[in-house]
């Protein structure tokens, strides 16, 4: 593997870290966020947008991943 190719190409991706906090009174914040994380993947495929790899983490350790040609894994 080239690493310089490698890092260059890194260096133009855009990342984004971040964490929410989903609450509700009737207990459903776990299916919120999985229809927000669907949503949002949904989004990204309709709009053609450049995404390789969409990944969340439910509640610290239930891990939903997308890539822009499939759905959740």
């Amino acid at each position: 593997m080239d690493y310089q190719v490698y890092g260059e190409g890194e260096a133009k991706l855009a990342w984004l870290d971040q964490d929410i906090e989903i609450e509700s009174a009737d207990e459903t914040a776990d299916q919120g966020a999985v229809r927000l994380m669907q949503d949002i993947h949904e989004r990204i495929v309709a709009g053609h947008f450049p995404v390789g790899h969409l990944k969340f983490l439910l509640n610290g350790n239930e891990q939903f991943s997308f890539t822009s040609t499939s759905g959740p894994e």
